[in-house]
């Protein structure tokens, strides 16, 4: 979902970094398509654990635009949410 919001709007060569939970590569594999599909692809993965908190661990994932988006994205917020890119 974050990524048909972001993504469009980046110019070829832009990034866009996503703030996940350290349980993304579930998410990063389920959106993997619609990253390529909205013309982007994931540069890198920062793994990091937060100071103020035990176990606190997120990732940043670093997304790139790396072709144009089609003019079709980004969809209505509740197209996103109620059927969302596979």
């Amino acid at each position: 979902m974050i990524s048909e919001l972001c993504l469009p709007f980046l110019k070829i060569g832009g990034q866009f970094i996503a703030y996940k939970s350290s349980k993304s590569d579930e998410e990063i594999e389920n959106a993997q398509n619609a990253i390529t599909i909205l013309g982007g692809e994931i540069k890198e993965v920062f793994e990091y654990q937060l100071e103020l908190e035990e176990n606190f661990e997120r990732n940043l994932i670093v997304i790139q635009k790396i072709k144009e988006t089609n003019s079709e994205y980004p969809r209505s917020f509740s197209a996103i949410k109620n059927n969302p890119l596979k």
